[in-house]
C-alpha cells in the first residue's frame, strides 16, 4: 500500500514536470465600430506563451474570404509573445456582421482558440 502511494505520488508530480506550451491571448474579440464598406481596418492581436516549452501555431483559419492574417512568428519560445494582425474588409449592404478566426496551436489545453471580430458596416 505504502508503494503504491509512492509511486502515484512520483507519477502525480512527474505529470506536473511535462513541458507543455500555454497560449494566452490579451484579447479575442476586437469591435471595429462603424466602418466603410470595401475600406480595409485592420487590428493587432496580442499573445504570450506563458509555457515552458515551444508554442507552435499550427495553422490560422479565417470564417470567410473577407479577413485576412499575418502571423509574427509561428514558434514562440516559452515566455515570448507574438502578434496576429487580421484585416477585414466587408461588402457593402453587410450591417451588423461577426465573423470568425481559429487559431490551431500545439497548447494541449487550447488547441484551437477563437477570435471574433466585430463591426457595423456602411455603404458610405
Amino acid at each position: 500500500m505504502k508503494k503504491s502511494l509512492i509511486l502515484l505520488f512520483i507519477l502525480f508530480i512527474i505529470s506536473f514536470c511535462e513541458a507543455k506550451p500555454v497560449a494566452v491571448f490579451k484579447e479575442v474579440i476586437h469591435n471595429f465600430g462603424i466602418i466603410k464598406a470595401e475600406t480595409p481596418v485592420k487590428h493587432t492581436f496580442k499573445f504570450s506563451n506563458r509555457g515552458n516549452s515551444i508554442l507552435i501555431i499550427e495553422r490560422i483559419k479565417a470564417g470567410c474570404g473577407c479577413t485576412g492574417t499575418i502571423l509574427s512568428s509561428r514558434e514562440i519560445q516559452a515566455g515570448g509573445s507574438g502578434e496576429l494582425e487580421v484585416e477585414l474588409s466587408a461588402d457593402p449592404g453587410s450591417g451588423k456582421i461577426e465573423k470568425v478566426i481559429y487559431v490551431f496551436t500545439n497548447d494541449p489545453v487550447h488547441q484551437i482558440i477563437k477570435i471574433i471580430l466585430k463591426a457595423t458596416v456602411t455603404d458610405n
